[in-house]
């Protein structure tokens, strides 16, 4: 008779809510099954008669679970939804996975054999987790006692008996460490492998978040996230396909008010609380609207989300969800006035009983959904929002979406004094500071939120279904916008100059209140947010360099009807006129307007004009091109932004408008560009940006 390891061979994993009779019955068919072939019995734990009543239940389970050897699941829709099942479930998994590391994958032996009583169970209302493990289990071999009685009952265990004989053979030429679990500790002690090693670039942890399935992050302000989540989807998507995604992405945030109660690398870089402060305040914005952004750009609402937790975590780190079932932490240890890349991170599988499983999803369930909410409504003839709804702003201005309505925005045009006259400053878009336009150059724009006036609910609970935005509002939003950036309140400086529309053809419109900001000669922005002084003939030469691309990528598109061909023909050539190109835009009519592959000339200059003026600068990130100016800017160049530096002192803008009237060649296109500009019939038909 063959002898057996101490412990059991075989733990039963079943639902206490399922019908016993059915397993008793599996069990006792199992034995007569392996007695035939192995000439003993089974060593089976079945905790209705494994454990005394009352006596240490948790315990004698997990002790069951160390020194078994394999599982056989009794796979059902109650197993599924099992909070205790799982971790039995997973435990097996972990444990599979060591083996494959002990002995390689080659000889990776199954340990987990789900059996169905009643065929696969339905997926239901499942969650992602519990539909993972379902499809876990259905790619294993098993048996399927779906209508199996008598002689087909028998033979469906027999396999199952064979199954179970093959995997302890092979776990008995194991090695010594996979062969024969440790004994369980009474006190519930658990000796993980742990991996540490420092922050640094964030290879590890790009790779794990490349390989996982369910991630979620517990950070303070995540600042450099998206980053990592952009450089592994780019992984993920190259493995799995151009779609592929995370099934759940939950990234959570420490609330703004507790910020001034914790101490991280800024205080080792500025003495000064209040500075090291509001640099952790605006990093934090940075990881909001970065985040946000990847968000938008993914559109994947029900899958990824953002919360604030309003009390100081009791860990920073993330728990990923790995393809083959085992759960991985990462720890980060933060010591304070430590750079970031002295930070420490501590790796290791979950426990057994998934204690740090639940403790993420303890954080997540006690935070709040960070989700900002907008206003929607139109503007009228007196410049008035009229507020009608609100929407999620992960919702808004999804491209195709055809959503109507207007959004109110705030755009900021700061600016600071030297050698007594103005400089405008303006931002280089990146995915840390924006979240549409990226490689533009624009000023700091921003939405107008809920929380800048707190109002629709008031009026909702009266009944009332539109109403004006209030008047504070703007403002509210210029002062926070400017705040993100630096990092300081100069509510003071900022000054309301004029209102601006933008008109979309597949989604929400714009409409913008533009205030101007005096800042501190020289003041120092945060690196993050890419602001640096142009001059008027630097951003006159980005938009020239505009104009041409998108002429010569009229020249080349062939989608377009040819109504919006003439429409879009005569803004590029007006455009190409106000630049002082008037040859140029001539030709350029002719070509569209006649047989454009017999007429190539036009095209090549346009061409050989875009490559010829490129522009590039210097970022935190290295040299990038600049793409142009942001799309209220380069509409509203010369009839809004123009004029506003005139009266700010901008060197060279009140020349500047001088030569356009003393033209009066480029003075009417000029005109003929802002009356186009501001008609939202023509705009809003355009499929492309001109």
């Amino acid at each position: 008779m063959e002898q057996r390891p101490a412990g059991y061979d075989v733990f039963i994993s079943y639902a206490h809510d399922d019908d016993r009779r059915v397993i008793q019955r599996l069990v006792e068919e199992l034995q007569r099954e392996f007695i035939a072939i192995a000439d003993r019995r089974l060593a089976v734990f079945l905790d209705q008669d494994g454990i005394p009543t009352a006596q240490r239940w948790q315990q004698t389970i997990r002790s069951a679970l160390r020194t078994s050897s394999v599982m056989i699941a009794m796979l059902t829709e109650n197993y599924l939804s099992s909070d205790w099942c799982a971790r039995e479930y997973e435990f097996f998994v972990t444990t599979e996975h060591d083996h494959s590391l002990e002995e390689g994958a080659a000889r990776s032996i199954p340990r987990i054999f789900p059996v169905m009583p009643a065929g696969p169970p339905a997926e239901g209302d499942l969650s992602a987790e519990q539909r993972r493990r379902r499809l876990d289990a259905a790619e294993r071999q098993g048996i399927d006692l779906r209508g199996a009685d008598g002689p087909g009952f028998t033979r469906e265990v027999s396999r199952l008996a064979r199954d179970v004989h093959e995997a302890l053979e092979r776990l008995a030429g194991a090695s010594p460490a996979v062969r024969s679990p440790a004994p369980a500790e009474e006190d519930d002690t658990e000796h993980p492998q742990v991996t540490s090693g420092y922050v640094n670039t964030g290879d590890r942890f790009v790779s794990l978040l490349a390989e996982a399935v369910n991630v979620t992050v517990v950070g303070w302000t995540n600042e450099s996230l998206a980053e990592s989540l952009d450089a592994a989807l780019k992984l993920k998507r190259s493995r799995h396909g151009g779609r592929a995604f995370w099934r759940s992405l939950r990234i959570v945030f420490l609330k703004d008010d507790l910020l001034e109660l914790i101490r991280d690398e800024h205080d080792a870089q500025f003495p000064d609380t209040d500075t090291a402060l509001r640099r952790r305040r605006q990093n934090a914005g940075y990881g909001r609207r970065s985040l946000s952004a990847l968000l938008l750009r993914e559109n994947q609402p029900h899958r990824f989300t953002l919360h604030e937790y309003g009390h100081i975590p009791p860990f920073t780190g993330t728990l990923f969800d790995m393809p083959d079932g085992r759960r991985i932490v990462q720890v980060v240890i933060r010591p304070p006035r430590r750079s970031a890349s002295d930070h420490l991170f501590l790796e290791f599988a979950d426990r057994t009983d998934q204690y740090f499983g639940a403790a993420f999803n303890d954080i997540v369930d006690l935070s709040h959904t960070y989700d900002e909410v907008l206003p929607i409504g139109e503007p009228d003839d007196d410049d008035v929002f009229q507020c009608t709804e609100a929407r999620f702003r992960n919702r808004v201005l999804q491209d195709g979406s055809g959503a109507k309505g207007w959004l109110p925005l705030v755009l900021v045009v700061p600016w600071w004094e030297s050698r007594g006259t103005a400089v405008p400053l303006l931002q280089f878009r990146t995915a840390r500071n924006a979240g549409r336009e990226l490689g533009r150059v624009s000023h700091p724009a921003g939405h107008i939120t809920q929380e800048d006036y707190r109002r629709i609910e008031d009026r909702s609970e009266r009944g009332v279904t539109t109403f004006p935005l209030p008047t504070h509002a703007p403002m509210i939003a210029a002062r926070r916008r400017v705040a993100l950036e630096l990092g300081a309140d100069l509510s003071q400086e900022v000054t309301f100059a004029r209102n601006m529309r933008y008109y979309h053809h597949d989604k929400e419109h714009l409409f913008f209140w533009v205030f101007d900001c005096r800042l501190p000669a020289r003041f120092q922005f945060p690196a993050d947010a890419e602001m640096r002084p142009y001059t008027l003939e630097e951003l006159l030469a980005i938009r020239e360099n505009q104009v041409f691309e998108y002429a010569a990528r009229l020249c080349r598109s062939s989608e377009v009807s040819r109504q919006n061909l003439e429409r879009m023909a005569r803004i590029c050539a007006a455009n190409l006129t106000a630049h002082g190109h008037h040859d140029l835009a001539e030709a350029l009519l002719v070509h569209l307007r006649g047989d454009r592959a017999a007429s190539p000339e036009p095209l090549n200059e346009l061409t050989e004009r875009a490559e010829r003026t490129r522009r590039f600068d210097r970022t935190g990130v290295g040299e990038r091109r600049v793409f142009g100016l942001s799309g209220l800017e380069y509409r509203e160049f010369f009839s809004g932004i123009l004029p506003l530096y005139a009266r700010l002192g901008v060197p060279g803008a009140v020349e500047y408008l001088e030569t356009l009237e003393a033209d009066e060649t480029r003075g009417t296109a000029v005109g003929r560009l802002a009356a186009t500009y501001a008609d939202i019939d023509v705009m809003a038909a355009l499929p492309l940006e001109v």
